[in-house]
């Protein structure tokens, strides 16, 4: 029996209503002068939240929320508008359907961003790292699951739009490849989320 099911039909609408709303939201608490930019300098830390809707390509599972939380440490310009940043990304992913599947993620990844205007950037991240998963199938009276470590692999291109001095909107599509035989590949779209400079 999953216990994570009856909680992830409840939060489950309240979560992607807030996942629409947040730019709105982001916006309407930035700084309002006009200011801002989306580098981060050398040696300086952003912190981001994003949240996504998770579609798996495996059969059996439906489509689910993805939680990510991230650091970004500023290495500085490698060339003219282009910029490195490098940090740890962790994520939490549940989808229901057939075969319930959670699962926790925890990558190092390096994000190249190319800066189109001061206050908006393109960006392409790759991260590796470590997950942990667990799925279960409910057979009769009973259930069969597994659960276990799997290697992860995430390509990640995206937008950044400086809403303020300290505050940045990140937009992107997440391939989240999950070297475990039947996990398959995760997308994540939309992914959106606020980071905050310091």
């Amino acid at each position: 029996m999953n216990l994570l099911a009856p909680f992830a039909k409840r939060l489950g609408p309240a979560f992607l209503a807030g996942l629409l709303l947040l730019p709105a939201v982001a916006g309407a608490r930035a700084p309002a002068a006009t200011g801002g930019d989306t580098t981060l300098a050398p040696g300086a830390m952003a912190w981001g939240v994003l949240g996504a809707i998770d579609i798996p390509t495996a059969s059996g599972s439906n489509v689910g929320p993805r939680l990510i939380g991230e650091g970004m440490y500023g290495i500085g310009e490698i060339a003219p508008n282009l910029r490195l940043d490098v940090g740890p990304r962790l994520a939490f992913t549940y989808n229901g359907g057939d075969a319930s599947l959670w699962t926790l993620d925890a990558l190092g990844v390096g994000r190249l961003s190319y800066a189109l205007d001061p206050r908006l950037s393109v960006y392409g991240e790759a991260g590796l790292g470590f997950g942990y998963y667990h799925w279960s199938v409910d057979v009769g009276a009973g259930s069969v699951s597994d659960s276990g470590l799997m290697f992860d692999l995430l390509i990640a291109p995206g937008v950044i739009y400086a809403l303020g001095p300290n505050l940045n909107l990140l937009g992107e599509v997440g391939f989240w490849i999950n070297a475990k035989s039947g996990l398959g590949t995760h997308i994540a779209i939309p992914t959106v989320g606020v980071q905050w400079k310091m």
